[in-house]
């Protein structure tokens, strides 16, 4: 058994969560250094060393649905937050939405109300549902 197995066994591990602060924790030290400041005046050292320990402490847990949950919520957090950029580069025209085939048009079983892709501008045509095998004619 390696120094691993024995330092995480019953731990909660490193997640994303965790890295996300040990990360910005070295980032805020980092940025403290380079403007130079002295480390007795530097808020930004000190929080980062405190993001650095809580990222570590996370990882050394043994409340794992704890930290379970916070992770969720974390994670419900960036879906949002991935969602509303998403749309924001939509409206910008950095991404396009996908497009429906123009030569196809989306039509119901009157019976079953299953969805069927027919072609456009053939007329009247008959169709045959393929869940439920009823015969319809519909002009397209």
């Amino acid at each position: 058994m390696n120094l691993n197995n024995k330092l995480f066994k019953g731990r909660y591990g490193m997640s994303k969560l965790s890295m996300v602060f040990i990360v910005l924790g070295f980032i805020s030290i980092v940025y403290s250094i380079l403007i130079g400041l002295s480390w007795r005046y530097s808020p930004g050292l000190l929080t980062g060393v405190i993001l650095i320990a809580y990222g570590f402490w996370r990882c050394m847990s043994k409340k794992i649905y704890k930290r379970q949950a916070e992770d969720r919520a974390f994670d419900i957090i960036i879906y949002k937050i991935k969602g509303m950029w998403y749309r924001v580069k939509v409206r910008l025209g950095i991404v396009n939405r996908p497009k429906r085939d123009k030569n196809y048009k989306i039509i119901k079983c009157p019976i079953c109300n299953q969805k069927m892709r027919v072609p456009k501008g053939k007329g009247l045509i008959r169709i045959t549902c393929k869940k439920c095998t009823k015969k319809f004619e519909r002009r397209v």
